[in-house]
Parts: C-alpha cells; structure tokens; sequence
C-alpha cells in the first residue's frame, strides 16, 4: 500500500509539521520500494548537487522573485534532509541532531543574546566571536589555528579573502613579494612565472577589496554580469540593424570585410 503523504491544498502547517512530513517523504523515497535513484545515492554522490542548488539559490536570491527564491531554498534544503537520511540509515546522527548541533553553536556564539555577556562595540563583538570560535577548535591565540577551519574547497577568491581577513584580525603580516607583485608580464617569461605573477596579482586584487570592504567574489560575478548583459546588448543591437536580403536571396555580408574574405 502507497503511503499518502500529500497535503492538502491550502493547509497551514506548523513549521516542525512541515520538517516532520519532508523527512518522512526522504525515508520513504529510500526505502525498499521507494525510488531506486534515491536509494543508491550517497553522501560522495550527491556533492555537485549540494553545490548547484547552493549556486542556484544565491542566484534566485540576486535575480528572482519570492516564489523562485523559496523553490530554491526548498531544493537545498532537501539536500541537507537527503544527507541526514543516509547517515541516520548508518547509525551515525539525524536531522534531529543537525538541528541540535547548530542550535547550541548559535547559543554558544551569541553569549550576549543568551547568557550574561557584554560588549562595547562590534568590533569587540566580533573578536568575542573569534575568541569563541577558536575554543571550539581547541586551539589557542598563539598559534596559526586560526586558518585551520578555512574550507579547502573554497572558490579561490573567496579563499584568499577570508585568508586576509583572518590574517587582520590576528595582527598577522600578509607575504610582501604576494602583495607587491612587481613589475609587469614580458615576453620574456617563462610559464611558471607568468603562472605565479598573475597568482600574486589576484591576491592583492583581494586584499585590496578587503582592505575597502568589498566582497571580491561577489564584484567579480557583477562585473561577469555587467559583461554579459553588455555583449547580449550588442547582439541585440546588431540584429536591429543586418539588412535584409537582396532580391537575388543571397544573406547579408558583414561590413567592412573584402569581398575576396568573405
């Protein structure tokens, strides 16, 4: 017998119903008899989709409206559901427990919304945070730790950025040959040291966007942006303007070019 978990059209339900209901469809779709796609995934397997629908949100989130902004964020949270179900089937944590652990570090790193702690501006605010984070690691202000949780993964922009702002807030040196990257590309070199120059380039491109407060990867997705939408408005232009085709049906040439290249 097929379980009927559907609902009922216009039904308001309260949000741990809601939560309650997806992860009952997730177990369902993995159980035997379920869906054989979703039962043979895996936590390795299901990596680009976690990182398309991430992408896809930020996108709705800078381009759609509410409905196509909440679509996405219900596809990324099946992702986090889809995840919890196939740990909890190994016996190792549930959603329930992902809820739990992220609920505590909130409490933990808010102590002056949940407990007795003060502070005089935001700036001792965030070093609070950082001095909390840091406990959570074990780690301890006269170390290097303080890289240590800076995802490997990351897009390398963003990388370099949460690189340099780290490195400020611990009164860390940034390299002076990366930062100062010297004279210009000839020529003259070589693979290699075309490939580091233009590395130590991008990075101070970065520390300069974090010396400013700008967030580097953001401005270099709006200038991506800015490109897009220029050369798509040149097409359009372009369109406007071919000359339709002559009496004796041939297309029209590209002007400016010789008879003899065409």
């Amino acid at each position: 017998m097929k379980k009927n978990l559907s609902s009922n059209p216009g039904e308001t339900t309260s949000p741990e119903t809601a939560i309650g209901r997806l992860l009952r469809i997730m177990a369902t779709l993995r159980a035997p008899g379920g869906c054989p796609w979703d039962a043979r995934q895996t936590p390795e397997s299901l990596r680009p989709y976690i990182l398309e629908e991430a992408y896809e949100t930020v996108e709705a989130i800078a381009t759609g409206g509410v409905d196509k902004i909440r679509d996405e964020l219900g596809d990324l949270l099946l992702q986090v559901v889809f995840q919890a179900q196939i740990f909890a089937e190994k016996g190792e944590f549930n959603f329930n427990d992902i809820a739990e652990t992220i609920s505590n570090k909130l409490i933990r790193r808010h102590p002056h919304v949940f407990a007795d702690a003060t502070f005089q501006s935001e700036e001792e605010l965030h070093r609070q945070w950082d001095a909390i984070k840091r406990q959570e690691r074990g780690g301890n202000s006269g170390s290097s730790c303080y890289l240590e949780d800076i995802t490997t993964n990351l897009p390398a922009l963003m990388k370099a950025q949460k690189l340099i702002s780290r490195m400020a807030k611990n009164n860390a040196p940034l390299p002076q040959d990366i930062t100062s990257p010297g004279p210009t590309l000839s020529s003259r070199d070589n693979g290699s040291d075309i490939h580091r120059r233009i590395g130590d380039l991008l990075f101070s491109v970065v520390n300069l966007a974090e010396q400013h407060g700008c967030d580097a990867e953001t401005a270099l997705l709006d200038a991506c942006e800015r490109v897009d939408a220029a050369i798509h408005s040149g097409e359009s232009r372009d369109e406007k303007q071919l000359p339709a085709a002559d009496d004796t049906g041939t297309e029209p040439q590209p002007s400016g070019v010789p008879k003899s290249n065409r």
